[in-house]
């Protein structure tokens, strides 16, 4: 009975060494380069955020929370559905 707990632990060693090693080389190959499709956060003016909702987000829903955050809808939607969203009272800061 024990020899057969060393084989069984001796295999697992074993699996688990060669799960990690391929683990890590896939990990190798992987790159932190990408860029966004919205335009760069700089050239929006001071207080306004780009948001892109859920595509099953109902209006209802979106007006509350909107009016929860004391945000409203200044811009968009884009192509790529971003919303430009503002502080209530500065819609007007461009």
């Amino acid at each position: 009975m024990m020899k057969w707990l060393v084989a069984a632990v001796v295999v697992e060693g074993i699996g688990l060494a060669t799960l990690s090693a391929m683990t890590w080389s896939n990990s190798q190959g992987l790159s932190a380069d990408y860029r966004t499709l919205s335009t760069p956060a700089a050239s929006l003016p001071a207080g306004q955020i780009r948001a892109v909702f859920a595509p099953d987000l109902k209006l209802g829903e979106l007006q509350g929370l909107l009016s929860t955050s004391k945000l409203s809808v200044v811009g968009g939607p884009s192509e790529a559905g971003v919303y430009t969203l503002a502080l209530e009272g500065r819609e007007r800061q461009r």
